[in-house]
């Protein structure tokens, strides 16, 4: 059974196994080495747990199989910062639940923005299948090879 947790502070475990979820999510695409992936988990990602950053996760009894750390942006708009679910657990609505659950811990949110790599089409697929749209949206500190995406549930069914 899954359980979805709203994460208010992040043990040393918890940093862990959201590094492991990390790795396992994204080595098997080849596109990243393990050191670059740890590396960008040091730069990006772990500043972000200390932050006032809201943190779902879901968990398979006590292993994380995936998480989603979003950052509230301008107005009534959410940056989703991260996601990643374990290969294993792909495929079952477990993405697409972690990326929607802003709008039940904030029923004001009007918009989730992201970003993607240009050279990663399945992310781009993924967002595209769950009702994203292409849009202009930058973020300061991913200047190229990135492009925006957004969604608005008033204009897009979930």
């Amino acid at each position: 059974m899954l359980t979805f947790i709203w994460l208010s502070f992040i043990s040393p475990l918890e940093s862990n196994q959201i590094l492991d979820v990390l790795l396992s999510a994204f080595l098997p695409q080849g596109r990243e080495s393990s050191e670059n992936l740890s590396k960008y988990f040091d730069e990006k990602i772990s500043p972000r747990l200390e932050k006032d950053h809201l943190i779902h996760s879901v968990f398979d009894q006590d292993k994380m199989v995936g998480f989603v750390i979003f950052e509230k942006w301008e107005r009534k708009s959410y940056y989703l910062a991260e996601m990643a679910v374990l290969p294993e657990y792909q495929g079952e609505g477990i993405g697409k639940q972690l990326v929607f659950s802003i709008f039940d811990k904030d029923p004001s949110a009007e918009k989730i923005l992201l970003l993607t790599e240009k050279a990663n089409p399945w992310a781009q697929s993924f967002y595209e299948k769950i009702g994203f749209k292409r849009c202009s949206f930058e973020h300061p500190n991913y200047p190229i090879g990135f492009m925006g995406y957004e969604f608005c549930p008033k204009t897009s069914a979930v």
